[in-house]
């Protein structure tokens, strides 16, 4: 792959930053419209666009490296992210489970805590332990299921796309076979989550939507993207049942038809910097937006008349979640990660 047809792997790219904006916004919103219609929509597509764009990403670059340095550079972030949210998660759990209503005792919240962090995985039964625990905010499975994507993406980028195809295939069907295992350090998501990442570089590679090409190009082009992606995705969460077969079918439907418009506006010129200061803070959104909306939850079920109204699910309390949500961590991550400077 000729390193002059990759963009640098330092240099933004709009579009890119466009779709994790998007995505950003999709993962809390869905998280506030939780057991609704509009909740499995965005939920058939949201998750994919952030490993997609990971793999668009992947530079010639990324793919020379020595492994160690490739390690240092991209999967030693991804754990730092995973254990310092980590622990700011498992410290408000405590917090709020045993000086809350329930009282749970500490040590038993200590337990399950530590079993939740060293497990990274969505539960884990331990011996002991009177019931499974679960990574808690529960966003946190990204952060290991990215690092073991990238790692498999970095020890087969170099291959022919062929090869990545059927690679590829191959993670779709170990990742519909151990989804929801359990697996430690959330393996089986990482394997789910590899095939979007070849998809994604190999749209790198090929450049089938740079600036460069017509509209028509790059229409089409992201009409297949998205529409892979969604079928993809469908496979993944549904089962294997004739009764899923229509809902299957749509998935990637709805999902063309919701995304495709956005995503082709996304590759137009001009200046992208509210939606690059989402995608950076998508960093810190992503896993403590579920702590503001246990805050508010708490807030709201002391707030009165305004109770009912400000609900979990009511218009006003999804109003109210994304807003509050985004108020508040935008600038905590200005605050705390940004003066750093972006991640790389």
């Amino acid at each position: 792959m000729p390193s002059a047809s990759v963009p640098p792997a330092s240099a933004p790219i709009a579009w890119i930053d466009r779709l994790k904006a998007i995505g950003i916004v999709l993962v809390v919103l869905g998280h506030a419209v939780d057991g609704t219609l509009l909740h499995e929509v965005i939920y058939s597509f949201h998750m994919p666009l952030f490993f997609f764009a990971s793999g668009y990403l992947f530079s010639a670059r990324d793919a020379r490296q020595p492994l160690s340095a490739y390690l240092h550079h991209r999967i030693v972030p991804c754990l730092r992210h995973y254990l310092v949210f980590s622990l700011v998660g498992a410290l408000y759990y405590i917090v709020v489970k045993h000086w809350g209503p329930d009282h749970r005792p500490l040590g038993e919240l200590l337990l399950h805590r530590a079993a939740s962090v060293l497990a990274a995985s969505g539960t884990s039964q331990l011996p002991s332990l009177t019931q499974p625990t679960t990574v808690w905010p529960i966003a946190l499975w990204f952060f290991p299921a990215l690092a073991w994507a990238l790692v498999g993406l970095r020890l087969s980028a170099r291959r022919a796309s062929p090869v990545l195809v059927a690679l590829a295939c191959g993670a779709f069907a170990l990742g519909r076979f151990a989804e929801n295992q359990g697996w430690l350090w959330s393996l089986d998501a990482g394997v789910a989550a590899y095939p979007y990442l070849v998809l994604g570089h190999l749209l790198r590679r090929h450049r089938p939507v740079e600036r460069s090409q017509p509209l028509p190009v790059r229409t089409g082009a992201w009409l297949l993207v998205l529409l892979t992606l969604g079928a993809v995705t469908a496979v993944l969460s549904s089962p294997w049942s004739q009764s899923a077969a229509v809902a299957t079918a749509l998935k990637p439907l709805a999902f063309a038809g919701i995304v495709l418009p956005g995503v082709v506006a996304l590759t137009r010129p001009g200046p992208a910097r509210w939606s690059g200061l989402l995608a950076r803070s998508s960093l810190t959104v992503f896993p403590l937006h579920i702590i503001v909306f246990s805050v508010l939850d708490n807030l709201t079920r002391r707030s009165g008349p305004l109770q009912d109204l400000l609900a979990y699910g009511e218009p006003a309390g999804i109003v109210l979640r994304v807003l509050v949500s985004f108020a508040v961590l935008v600038p905590l991550h200005l605050l705390m990660l940004e003066r750093r400077g972006p991640p790389a």
